[in-house]
């Protein structure tokens, strides 16, 4: 048994990638084909906002072949929202053959903001004012 073994692998994309994929490898040959069931969860990253899937949960078929890699892909939602790195993760859950173990079971997508420029905030302008007028206003403008 030792060996006969499953992982899935993290990823970092940028929002404008388009799709993303949670790869699942096998790094042995089994005898027949077996399926690995999985699950998708929100982090900072939620479903149907900043990325689509189907389902939340899933199931894989391997052919049983050495080194196969199957994906569970993401739809990355390329937003026009400045915001931090957010993250969702997938969980291998369980193995139909009971040769083949999970020797990397979690996994985290990370997806950078592209929607930040140089120069991009908040700005107060400068005034020179008569202190006989009473009032001063500052002008306060954001470019995002």
């Amino acid at each position: 048994r030792s060996g006969s073994e499953i992982s899935v692998a993290d990823f970092t994309v940028n929002e404008g990638v388009g799709t993303a994929n949670f790869v699942v490898s096998s790094n042995v040959a089994v005898s027949g084909s077996y399926t690995v069931n999985y699950t998708i969860r929100d982090g900072s990253a939620r479903r149907n906002q900043d990325f689509t899937v189907p389902s939340m949960t899933g199931t894989l078929r391997f052919s049983g072949a050495r080194g196969q890699r199957v994906n569970i892909p993401i739809r990355i939602t390329d937003d026009a929202i400045i915001e931090n790195t957010e993250d969702l993760t997938v969980r291998i859950n369980s193995i139909s053959n009971p040769l083949v173990s999970i020797v990397d079971r979690d996994a985290r997508g990370r997806i950078t903001d592209n929607d930040r420029r140089s120069g991009s905030g908040i700005s107060v302008a400068d005034f020179t004012v008569n202190e006989g007028v009473g009032t001063a206003n500052f002008v306060v403008s954001s470019n995002v």
